[in-house]
């Protein structure tokens, strides 16, 4: 696979490449036993920051500011569960210590993602000239 990518300047680091990341896979899966999961959403969402950040680059909208705002709040949090996995352990913990406290979150998120809509049907959705 990293055959066919454009190295540009790292093009000389190829042949390394190619045998330090098998080496590296192998050792972080039987070394790198604890929280797996986290690791792999919090690498979810910064994989999935990018197109989110792409989607409003160079909108006109001031709307526009939503998806960027949700994109950084995303890799913000997916350094810290992919450097230190046990801190969703402990943000979910605190989530759900007190029913009031999950409400709020889950209706900030529904509040967060229905203004998304709205500004998406509002301003986004119209003819483009």
């Amino acid at each position: 696979m990293i055959g066919k990518i454009d190295l540009g300047e790292f093009y000389t680091w190829e042949k390394p490449i190619r045998v330090i990341l098998p080496i590296a896979f192998v050792l972080f899966v039987l070394f790198v036993d604890e929280f797996l999961a986290v690791r792999a959403i919090g690498i979810f969402f910064l994989l999935l920051a990018c197109p989110m950040l792409d989607l409003a680059f160079l909108q006109p909208q001031v709307t526009r500011l939503l998806l960027p705002l949700l994109a950084y709040v995303w890799i913000f949090f997916a350094l810290f569960w992919v450097g230190m996995p046990y801190l969703m352990r402990d943000q979910i913990t605190w989530a759900l210590g007190k029913p009031w406290r999950w409400r709020v979150l889950a209706f900030v998120g529904i509040d967060y993602g229905l203004a998304m809509v709205v500004c998406a049907l509002a301003f986004w959705g119209g003819p483009r000239a």
